[in-house]
């Protein structure tokens, strides 16, 4: 059955791209990474630089089915590091709490991913869960805001 996971690439703007090029267009692999805009200091000079950056840095959300494409085959991919793990297995991401990161306003889905959204937002999720996941997108601190969101989906599972 085909579910979300959660794959981290390694680090740098290279590999991410190389892990979403291979993944997409290799592997068939449908990818989602919700993306915020943050305003950075300019160096250069006065002012401030508006940027597009992954609100979860180091984290893709890959849905697969692992009876069509074995995990190991996507965690050999380039630029991909590994699967996020419960203990020794790889966890789907739960269904309500991947409505609700491709609900957020700031995420910029494919139209397919949209789709699937809302008809997995028809299922009801709680108001803390989305209120927990937008906190998470106002933190400024990419690091911070990863390893919470790490902490948010870990306690999902239990």
């Amino acid at each position: 059955m085909r579910s979300w996971y959660l794959l981290c690439h390694k680090a740098g703007l290279e590999n991410f791209n190389r892990a979403c090029l291979s993944l997409r267009q290799q592997q068939h692999i449908e990818i989602f990474t919700p993306v915020i805009t943050t305003r950075r200091k300019r160096t250069d000079r006065p002012g401030f630089r508006e940027l597009q950056e992954p609100l979860f840095y180091g984290y893709l959300f890959v849905a697969t089915d692992f009876e069509v494409v074995h995990s190991s085959a996507l965690e050999e991919s380039p630029g991909v590091s590994h699967f996020v793990r419960h203990g020794q297995t790889i966890k789907a991401v739960p269904e309500y709490v991947m409505a609700e990161i491709l609900a957020l306003p700031a995420s910029q889905p494919e139209e397919q991913a949209l789709r699937r959204a809302q008809r997995h937002r028809r299922r009801a999720s709680t108001n803390a869960l989305r209120e927990r996941i937008c906190k998470l997108a106002t933190i400024p601190e990419r690091g911070i805001r990863s390893a919470l969101f790490l902490a948010l989906v870990e306690s999902t599972y239990r």
